[in-house]
């Protein structure tokens, strides 16, 4: 009856891992599109500016004030559009990890059931042992 119980418990794990899975699914497609939309928008200052041109300065050169605030905002868009890329790129490898996790939690409680109390016990101290004892700073 212990083992039923905690295999119903593993079972129930993989939901909160396969909850947290879509959500860093949904956070890797919001930062996907904050880094879509930054990079659409440097376009299309870029475009803008290359086609409506540079105001002159009033000595009729090239006026560097214009052409400074027109660099730093686009490399402002640019350094979001990065930033929100290794977000997403972040968001998305723990996704992958929190699914792979469920699965193998899922997986484990069909396994066990088939085994006898003795062997459920001791695989489950092995399991625990390499899942929840190991140093995760270690390299």
């Amino acid at each position: 009856m212990v083992g039923l119980w905690s295999i119903g418990m593993m079972a129930s794990g993989a939901g909160g891992y396969q909850k947290t899975a879509t959500d860093e699914h949904k956070a890797a497609n919001t930062w996907r599109i904050v880094a879509m939309v930054s990079r659409g928008l440097g376009a299309v200052w870029l475009l803008s500016k290359f086609y409506l041109g540079f105001g002159r300065s009033s000595a009729g050169g090239v006026n560097w004030a214009e052409l400074v605030t027109a660099g730093s905002l686009t490399l402002v868009l640019l350094a979001a559009a990065g930033y929100a890329s290794r977000q997403s790129k972040t968001h998305r490898d723990l996704e992958q990890q929190m699914r792979w996790f469920s699965h193998e939690v899922k997986a484990i409680a069909p396994f066990l059931s088939s085994l006898d109390y003795i062997d459920q016990k001791e695989l489950k101290k092995q399991l625990s042992e390499r899942l929840f004892w190991k140093d995760r700073t270690a390299n």
